[in-house]
């Protein structure tokens, strides 16, 4: 079910929308990039998302090792752009190629990065700034944009956030049930998600940060609590300093590099303004204008800004939702004492894959560093493909195109 976030931060009617609602309909779905995840028409968004991250994984490594990997991999993200968005979805399911002309689709390896960020979902929701910047990027906002909706997205973000909580919450609640009614395996669906998580974009940093809050978080509602509530309040009052100073830094460079609608043009594209794509006609500062060096240093600091925006965020959702968890009031003071040891179980089981703090930082480094260069080969490179696809036959007639992409989903 969408969230209250989902339904209405979008705004009343899109380009999109009004273009859909006056090209004819057609009868039969096109199918190419449900085809492109390997899955049916009626798949669910679970099945939807599973596929894409299956596959996503797969050509990410490799997307450098030549232009047919590449290819795979933007068209895996474009699929999963479109089909795990609701209203995209609907659109192209009702009117085909035609229903998503003029989505903004974002650079692959930027999109990826955030939808790793959402992959732990069932522990942290989403993270707030990764709802921002998709509503950022898909309407091609300018910052002046973005301030202006800013009353209006803070609202909504609000009342999202306390349906992240209460979902994390009620989560936790039913993962560590078999373990709060003694039963002895109740870790082995734990391990198996996390097993699944393992290897995900900043999964170390993820895990360190859940981990160290959920431990500290059930010690304070067990014995010798004191300690662990002083270290909660400290680690909280240090985020929130370091939390509006990285806000600031990232609004800052993104309105220097990414401020304008033409600026965008370096990492966001769609088929309807294909030559659009290219154009940087005024003097704006645009990031695929930059010189090598430039460019990986202003990358890395708009990712690493993202990701420890992105952490604080979840150590203060986690903080909340464990909270709910051991504050409830409706149940007794031996239950609760329970659920405090078994999120400290869970806490132990994460440290086996998170690996401690200094593993957490080189984590997060090699990471940012990575991402960075498939971005920036991202920006390299798409012009180009789309280019020469424009040059030849329209990209929803091409299936012959997408073979290698639907032939690796049947594989995989």
């Amino acid at each position: 079910e969408p969230t209250v976030a989902e339904e209405h931060v979008e705004e009343p009617a899109s380009d999109v929308q009004q273009t859909s609602e006056a090209a004819p309909t057609i009868e039969i779905p096109d199918t190419l990039y449900y085809d492109i995840l390997g899955v049916g028409v009626n798949a669910d968004m679970n099945e939807i998302t599973e596929r894409y991250f299956k596959l996503a994984e797969n050509y990410y490594p490799y997307q450098r090792s030549g232009s047919t990997v590449f290819h795979n991999f933007r068209k895996v993200n474009e699929a999963y752009q479109v089909l795990g968005d609701i209203d995209k979805k609907r659109w192209y399911n009702k009117y085909g190629y035609d229903g998503i002309k003029q989505v903004n689709f974002m650079n692959p390896s930027i999109f990826y990065l955030l939808s790793s960020l959402e992959k732990f979902k069932d522990f942290t929701g989403t993270p707030q700034i990764v709802t921002l910047l998709r509503f950022f990027f898909e309407k091609r906002l300018s910052m002046n944009d973005l301030e202006n909706k800013s009353e209006h997205l803070l609202k909504f973000m609000e009342q999202y956030q306390k349906e992240r909580e209460a979902h994390v919450s009620e989560y936790l609640l039913n993962i560590l049930q078999p373990c709060i009614a003694g039963d002895s395996k109740w870790n082995v669906p734990i391990i198996t998600k996390l097993e699944g998580l393992k290897g995900s974009r900043f999964d170390i940093p993820i895990l360190e940060s859940l981990r160290w809050i959920f431990k500290h978080v059930a010690k304070t509602h067990l014995k010798k609590s004191s300690k662990s509530a002083k270290k909660l309040q400290q680690r909280t009052q240090a985020n929130k300093q370091e939390l509006a100073n990285i806000n600031n830094n990232l609004m800052s460079t993104l309105k220097e590099y990414l401020g304008s609608s033409e600026q965008m043009n370096s990492i966001t594209y769609n088929f309807e303004n294909i030559n659009s794509n290219v154009d940087n006609g005024n003097q704006s500062k645009n990031i695929s204008d930059l010189s090598y060096t430039d460019q990986k240093e202003i990358l890395e600091k708009i990712v690493s800004y993202i990701v420890d925006i992105s952490l604080y965020d979840i150590e203060n959702t986690a903080l909340n939702a464990a909270e709910q968890l051991l504050s409830d009031n409706s149940v007794d003071e031996k239950t609760l004492k329970k659920r405090a040891q078994s999120l400290k179980k869970l806490s132990s089981i994460m440290e086996r894959y998170a690996g401690g703090k200094r593993n957490d930082k080189k984590a997060k480094k090699y990471d940012t560093q990575n991402v960075v260069g498939y971005i920036m080969h991202g920006i390299s490179t798409i012009n180009k493909e789309m280019k020469n696809q424009n040059e030849n036959v329209p990209e929803h007639v091409q299936h012959n195109a997408e073979a290698n992409v639907e032939h690796d989903a049947e594989e995989n």
